[in-house]
């Protein structure tokens, strides 16, 4: 159920104009004929290239490919969900909060108290731990700090603190701070939801300090508001006589989920996405050296192996750029880089990935070896599928063909994984070049599932059969150019055949008849090409606001700067039917090759009859192609 009314975002929408949304960010717009334009704030550059357009109220920039509406422009200069984008302009116009249902609305705002509650005290937490830091009891920890190179600007700038060996010292600042007798009664069960204290097990009622001898690292959202904190131990014995973990951090709460986060990603956010490139290393030491060292796009994950999530998160911060992985050397490190590996391939952002420092972590090696060191090491690193190929096809080839056929296998697991088709078939084709066998040999994937997300691509196996095409495919266009189709280019095509489905409405429904929006393959300019079809087939125009105001996905609402920013001149009737024929021509060689593994695993489980028709099927394909 959607969290908001369509009526509810709109008024939140229209109560904005673009333009001066994006000038109270200090970006400066000059009127250049229809368009406003200016610096991107998103990428560095000399030239502006980022524009808005205000009658469709929609921005975009033609240097790194930002676009989008308001909302949009909030999501990525506050790095927040839709969601929350849409609560912060509804705040900024004064406008009342309406949720799609009471008990929507009773949910939020019970989610929304117990995390202003959990924010406080990590809040004053942080004081506290910084006043301790500068007090005498805190010189083993600025020692230590030093020792490890940090300087008085770093540990100023990170919130860096010490939590001195006390069992209720931080309890007792948490008290004093709250300032009425209600807050005083509850605050120290909202620190122990916030992993800060914990109860006496000897005292009913009293709560003991949950970091105490360490020092504190203070983990910041987006936003750059204290979630959490790792605790990094400098006691070798507690009063229990027990010894302690080296780090612990906190647990999960309703303020803080560690799968979500990534340490040092506020601070390194804009350089991400200025530069492009995110660099990612393991601890919070490393993190805090290399930003300290000029390299301010580092982050790392908490404490733990890196999750989809963060990776996925990665993703929104730096959609079109690139990932850069440090891992140590040994066996484990090895383990998580491949691991990692899979998760960047199943998400399709790029990896590459630096081995061989000759200390274990960047936080040594940068004050060892120094800035310009590390640098070259990050210019050689290898790209992830290069490196997927090194780590199995290298230690097998000098073993028997066994040994390759599993490397082999190993390696196509890794590849399957990646939702992209034209990669996919290029990755294939080096794996077979490099392993010296046919490319037709290497194992097929499983076939698709039949679940997919909503406005994706229907799995083969759920697709009707398509009627005899309007337009032949060109039988004549050779492998290489059709592989030049790469995702990008064949989204960029879906965008300009969407626009000629908005302005030509006698050829909008036979676009969609020979290429259904099932079988489009970005799954946002899927629910546009659907949406354009039903408003042609009412006989009345697509409107921008209007065509934007019936979907509820963001990354649709951002296509639809494509339409409002056409950057091709105008297609052809002739462009628009050999346009046709290479995207038909695409999903039926993608088709053949899905059909093709599920014969196989139809007949490695002895059903013979699935396996003849699906074998008809393909036949039937291949007269086609």
């Amino acid at each position: 159920m959607a969290l908001f009314s369509q009526d509810f975002i709109e008024r939140v929408r229209s109560a904005h104009e673009l333009s001066q949304v994006v000038a109270s960010y200090n970006i400066q717009l000059k009127r250049t004929g229809s368009n406003l334009v200016g610096l991107c704030p998103f990428h560095n550059e000399k030239t502006p290239s980022f524009n808005v357009r205000t009658t469709e109220q929609y921005f975009r920039c033609f240097g790194c490919g930002a676009k989008g509406d308001v909302f949009r422009f909030i999501q990525m200069m506050e790095k927040v969900e839709f969601p929350d984008a849409i609560k912060l302009l509804a705040e900024r116009a004064g406008i009342p909060v309406e949720f799609e249902n009471p008990a929507a609305a009773r949910e939020a705002q019970r989610k929304s108290s117990v995390k202003s509650k959990l924010q406080w005290c990590c809040s004053r937490a942080l004081d506290y731990f910084q006043e301790c830091l500068a007090k005498p009891s805190g010189a083993v920890a600025r020692q230590y700090l030093e020792s490890r190179g940090f300087d008085a600007g770093t540990i100023e700038g990170w919130r860096i603190g010490w939590a001195p060996n006390d069992k209720d010292g931080l309890s007792g600042f948490l008290l004093k701070s709250a300032k009425d007798p209600e807050q005083k009664a509850k605050v120290l069960e909202y620190a122990r939801q916030a992993g800060l204290v914990f109860p006496d097990s000897y005292r009913d009622g009293q709560y003991v300090d949950n970091y105490r001898g360490r020092v504190m690292f203070p983990i910041f959202d987006l936003q750059g508001k204290p979630v959490g904190f790792g605790g990094r131990i400098l006691v070798d014995v507690l009063e229990s006589g027990k010894k302690p973990p080296k780090y612990i951090n906190s647990p999960e709460s309703a303020l803080f989920e560690k799968r979500r986060l990534l340490f040092g990603l506020g601070a390194a956010a804009k350089e991400i996405s200025l530069s492009g490139v995110a660099i990612l290393v393991e601890g919070y030491v490393d993190v805090i050296m290399c930003h300290q060292y000029g390299f301010r796009n580092v982050v790392a994950p908490l404490g733990t192996s890196l999750t989809d999530d963060q990776v996925g998160l990665l993703k929104r911060v730096n959609p079109k750029g690139r990932v850069i992985a440090l891992f140590d050397a040994d066996s484990a490190g090895q383990a998580a880089t491949m691991r990692s590996i899979r998760m960047f391939m199943a998400q399709n952002l790029p990896l590459s990935v630096v081995s061989g420092l000759e200390m274990k972590d960047p936080g040594d090696f940068l004050p060892e070896f120094g800035a310009e060191e590390f640098a070259k090491k990050l210019s050689g690193a290898k790209d992830s599928f290069t490196h997927v190929l090194d780590q199995t096809l290298g230690h097998a080839r000098d073993r028997d063909p066994q040994a390759m056929g599993v490397a082999v296998r190993e390696a196509m697991e890794i590849i399957n994984l990646c939702p992209d088709p034209v990669t996919r078939a290029l990755m294939r084709r080096r794996l077979a070049a490099e392993a010296g066998i046919p490319e037709e040999s290497l194992p097929m994937p499983a076939p698709a599932s039949p679940t997919v997300r909503a406005g994706a691509a229907a799995p083969i196996s759920a697709r009707p059969a398509k009627k005899p095409g309007l337009t032949p495919p060109h039988a004549a266009m050779d492998v290489e150019k059709r592989l030049s189709l790469g995702r990008m280019g064949r989204v960029r095509r879906e965008a300009r055949l969407l626009r000629y489905m908005w302005e030509n409405p006698d050829w909008c429904a036979r676009i969609a008849d020979e290429y259904p929006p099932d079988e489009w393959q970005d799954g946002a300019l899927a629910e546009l090409a659907a949406l354009v079809r039903d408003q042609w087939s009412t006989e009345q125009p697509p409107v921008l606001h209007e065509i934007r105001a019936r979907t509820e996905n963001p990354e649709a609402a951002e296509r639809l700067a494509d339409v409002a920013f056409p950057d091709d001149e105008p297609l052809s009737e002739e462009d628009v039917r050999q346009l046709l024929g290479h995207m038909n021509l695409l999903n039926r060689e993608e088709e053949a090759r899905l059909l093709k593994a599920e014969m196989e695993e139809a007949q490695k489980a002895g059903d013979s009859a699935r396996a003849t028709a699906v074998w008809m099927r393909i036949m039937q394909l291949k007269k086609g192609l």
